[in-house]
C-alpha cells in the first residue's frame, strides 16, 4: 500500500482526504470484482482506476453493500492472472463531540 492523506482536525468534526494505491497479483482465477471493506469511507469512484503491467485500464461500476460495508469494484471484462495496481481517492467525514476532562 502506499497511502496520503490529508487531515483536518477541527471542533466537532474530523475530516480526512487521501489517495491509496494497491499492488495486488490475482494468482489462481479470473476475476469479474474485487470486494473491500470501506466503512465509513467514500470512495471516489471517478478516480478510481485498475491498471495492469501493460498499463491497460479496466472499466468498473462501483455497488456498496450497506449491511457489511462491503465496496465491491465489478469489472466490465474478466481480470486476467497478472500483476495490477489499484488506484483511489477517498474521503472520511465524522462527527465528534470533544469533551473536556476536569480531574
Amino acid at each position: 500500500y502506499d497511502i496520503s492523506l490529508i487531515l483536518n482536525l477541527e471542533e466537532g468534526s474530523f475530516t480526512f482526504h487521501g489517495e491509496c494505491s494497491v499492488k495486488i497479483e490475482i494468482r489462481n482465477t479470473l476475476l469479474n470484482n474485487i470486494s473491500l471493506h470501506s466503512k465509513e469511507l467514500e470512495v471516489n469512484e471517478m478516480a478510481t482506476t485498475l491498471i495492469n503491467d501493460n498499463s491497460t485500464v479496466y472499466k468498473h461500476k462501483h455497488s456498496y453493500n450497506n449491511v457489511t460495508d462491503i465496496l465491491t469494484l465489478n469489472f466490465e471484462n474478466a481480470i486476467s492472472l497478472g500483476l495490477y495496481t489499484l488506484n483511489m481517492k477517498l474521503a472520511l467525514y465524522l462527527s465528534i463531540v470533544f469533551t473536556k476532562l476536569v480531574l
